[in-house]
């Protein structure tokens, strides 16, 4: 009956205990120094180093970042809310999922009862699918504010009531399918959370996290950067052939605006702070998807792939997958701190105790709110335009 869960064991739950058992179960008839390039022990020894160092990083950065945007009203926008929406379930992934991979390799099983086998994996599940939504919810609030400005906009209230709608559905449809079969086994001594399920099941449960959490998600987050990006570049295209003419008529999201008051400059100011608002998020979702896309591939070529197929080498790149599969929880503070000159003013000045600097340079990028956008510099502006330039900001 084990051997029959083990054989039918999800190959994205507690991946790293399921390889070490298959090491264990190989060496009784292979001679591991053959077959792997590491042995057991150095296996174990390097993994537990790895997710040592994705707790230490994953909390240090995702803290900063969340205390940058809870202590700073400038960045409590809707895009900032979202990023700490993401940062809140990669710190979740941090300080629970990478310490059960720790205790899984040390004790080779499931050493915290049936009750924790029931909530932790599932939890886990739960975040990378919140993660995966609101790096897609993000994208589509960056679409609308460009492509389709006159919309209504994603208000900070909206903004709470969709982050809390997203870990509700992510429990429905990531957890809950999992917390239902998840059972307590014991095999050769030892404990084992798995999911009590038959291999029709498990197929089917692995073909919709990669279609629903990985492609879905991946079609949504295309679709609307390509068009982000091809509206920007109309736009800059325009104001540059307006800027030439002493007449200029401006197109700006389907309608027009004609207003010799309005310097083509400001215009395309504010055209290139959007791009490089973009630029970072693109970069952000690129990160995600290069260290995402790679574990869907394993586990469906795991799934389907010849028995004969599944060799050492193949365990490799699996376990490489799984490595930028936390990875990708921990980079995104950094990326920010990176390109962003508003979270890295912000993260500074958090650090030291300071006040967020009331000037900040010309293109930070996340500056969207109607207090804290930058102003033309022009004077000739009158009040009306000025609030308009702001507003096209947010």
């Amino acid at each position: 009956m084990v051997q029959r869960l083990l054989a039918n064991h999800s190959h994205d739950i507690l991946p790293l205990n399921q390889t070490m058992t298959r090491r264990q179960q190989n060496d009784t008839v292979l001679s591991s120094s053959q077959e792997y390039l590491l042995d057991p022990l150095s296996f174990q020894i390097l993994a537990i180093a790895f997710f040592s160092a994705i707790i230490v990083f994953g909390f240090i950065g995702n803290v900063c970042l969340l205390g940058t945007i809870l202590k700073w009203k400038r960045l409590r926008n809707s895009c900032g809310l979202l990023l700490a929406n993401i940062a809140c379930s990669d710190l979740g992934i941090s300080v629970i999922a990478a310490p059960l991979r720790i205790a899984e390799l040390y004790f080779s099983g499931w050493p915290f009862g049936s009750a924790l086998c029931r909530l932790l994996p599932p939890l886990q599940e739960v975040m990378v699918c919140v993660s995966v939504v609101t790096h897609s919810t993000i994208a589509l609030e960056r679409y609308r504010a460009t492509v389709s400005p006159f919309k209504p906009r994603l208000s900070v209230g909206r903004t709470k009531i969709v982050i809390l709608g997203m870990w509700l559905f992510c429990y429905v449809f990531g957890g809950l399918p999992l917390t239902i079969p998840l059972e307590l086994f014991y095999f050769n001594g030892k404990a084992y959370c798995m999911p009590n399920w038959t291999k029709l099941f498990r197929r089917a449960y692995e073909m919709y996290l990669v279609l629903v959490f990985i492609l879905a998600q991946l079609a949504i987050q295309s679709f609307a950067y390509v068009s982000i990006i091809r509206t920007l570049k109309s736009k800059s295209d325009i104001i540059a052939e307006a800027s030439a003419r002493p007449e200029s008529v401006i197109q700006s999201g389907g309608s027009f605006v004609a207003d010799s008051r309005v310097p083509c400059s400001a215009m395309a100011a504010r055209v290139k702070r959007k791009q490089k608002l973009v630029k970072m998020l693109l970069f952000l979702v690129i990160a995600f998807q290069v260290c995402h896309l790679p574990r869907g591939i394993m586990m469906l070529y795991r799934e389907f792939a010849a028995p004969s197929s599944i060799g050492p080498t193949f365990e490799y790149v699996d376990l490489m997958s799984l490595a930028l599969y936390y990875l990708k929880h921990v980079i995104n503070p950094f990326i920010l701190f990176a390109m962003s000159a508003d979270f890295r003013n912000g993260i500074v000045a958090c650090c030291k105790g300071d006040e967020y600097p009331e000037k900040s340079n010309l293109t930070a990028p996340l500056r969207t709110t109607r207090n804290s956008a930058l102003k033309p510099s022009e004077d000739d502006l009158d009040e009306q335009q000025e609030k308009t330039d702001l507003d096209d900001e947010s």
